[in-house]
């Protein structure tokens, strides 16, 4: 296995993408609306490798995982969602790589 490098090399930071919090309802317990929070670079790549297919209202559909890596945050988690060129994927789950506080590995779902 090949060792797991927590830099980043920052050309590979190629794309700026929107992060995107959830605004809750006064009980905590619902989604209301999304509130931008910024534009960071990041990479955002296919990871075609576990593309999986459901049934969506009497249809297949093919489900491909994006991951998205960016510089570490503290403050994203599995309730966010990122916007790249007008797609809007929600956050499945996140990995602070070697947990060293500098690289953040996103994997993501496109939101139908």
């Amino acid at each position: 296995m090949p060792a797991v490098n927590p830099e980043i090399e920052a050309g590979r930071l190629d794309r700026r993408v929107t992060l995107m919090e959830p605004v809750l309802n006064e009980e905590s317990d619902e989604i209301d609306s999304w509130q931008d929070r910024g534009r960071v670079w990041a990479a955002v790549e296919p990871h075609t490798i576990s593309a999986d297919e459901t049934s969506a209202s009497g249809r297949m559909v093919t489900i491909t995982p994006v991951l998205v890596i960016m510089r570490y945050r503290a403050d994203i988690d599995v309730r966010w969602r990122i916007v790249d060129d007008g797609i809007e994927y929600e956050v499945r789950s996140l990995v602070d790589v070697l947990r060293r506080h500098v690289q953040l590995q996103l994997m993501c779902e496109e939101v139908s």
